[in-house]
């Protein structure tokens, strides 16, 4: 689909504001399984990797819910024999500027060629690109209004840091080194939306061992009685990486019973759909999730 205006559509200043715009991955020819994250490579290994028909119905059933909600969906150009579904880490939006990823795995870098299409609705002015010696991805910088978390680990280095200062001198930057070094799933951390995200209009979701240091600054932001914790085990199922459509409503897993629940004490309404083959990927919700605009 294609969205009404061209120009000035760009506006992202948290996770959690009304979504209108967003692009969506797709699991069209996805090409032979990649072990390129500790997730996936498990699932290659055990020989339970979700088949290109089961990843389709999952993200049409995404797809299905934002269209009745009111989004737009955007989807990348199909290249033949390429995973493209989790866009999320492609690139990301901070105010009206879309940042294009820098990636560290080359064979991922190809994935860029999809949003193509989608980067021509916006003036060039507004499309930046790191420098070199830069690495950043979209997965491990997550937005709390004039905070900007950004994750630094496996697929995001120091230098990001750097370079989201100079780009928006405005915001507080606060990195935070995860747990990457190991090749355990229920260890390992992917990216920084793999174990934290702020969901409702106060809370957050958050995998505290996820962290090289207790992530002191979430609970002081957040508040310690706002924290929706979860355990290894709830990580490794990619709990923390549903996805808000607003403050008060959020797409989750059906399996994720728990959290769900919470979510619903809280007050937020959640539409659960079976989602867990992708999660077996690596990613889950958010990950194959580029938000372009959110309401103020």
């Amino acid at each position: 689909m294609r969205m009404k205006s061209q120009k000035n559509d760009l506006h992202i200043t948290d996770e959690v504001s009304e979504l209108t715009n967003t692009v969506l991955g797709i699991a069209v020819s996805p090409g032979q399984p990649r072990g390129i994250n500790a997730k996936a490579a498990e699932a290659i290994q055990k020989g339970f990797y979700p088949s290109e028909a089961e990843l389709i119905l999952a993200m049409k059933g995404f797809e299905n819910v934002l269209s009745e909600q009111g989004v737009t969906v955007l989807k990348p150009n199909n290249i033949d024999d390429l995973n493209q579904i989790f866009v999320r880490d492609l690139g990301f939006v901070v105010d009206d500027i879309f940042i294009v990823a820098s990636m560290k795995e080359t064979v991922r870098s190809p994935e860029l060629d999809g949003l193509s299409q989608v980067l021509e609705f916006f003036h060039p002015d507004k499309i930046i690109r790191p420098p070199e010696g830069v690495y950043i991805e979209g997965g491990d910088i997550v937005l709390a209004k004039d905070t900007i978390f950004a994750g630094i680990g496996r697929r995001t280095n120091e230098a990001a840091v750097g370079f989201l200062r100079t780009i928006f001198s405005n915001k507080r930057i606060i990195p935070l080194e995860t747990q990457y070094a190991s090749s355990d799933p229920r260890v390992s951390i992917l990216h920084l939306d793999c174990a934290f995200q702020p969901v409702g209009s106060q809370y957050a979701i958050l995998y505290e061992k996820g962290f090289v240091s207790p992530p002191k600054v979430i609970f002081d932001l957040f508040g310690t009685e706002n924290i929706i914790t979860v355990s290894s085990e709830e990580m490794y199922q990619m709990v923390p990486n549903i996805f808000s459509i607003s403050p008060s409503k959020v797409v989750s897993c059906a399996s994720f019973v728990r959290l769900n629940k919470l979510l619903k004490e809280r007050g937020i309404d959640v539409i659960s759909i079976d989602y867990e083959n992708v999660s077996i990927l690596g990613g889950l919700l958010r990950c194959s999730t580029l938000p372009l605009s959110r309401k103020n």
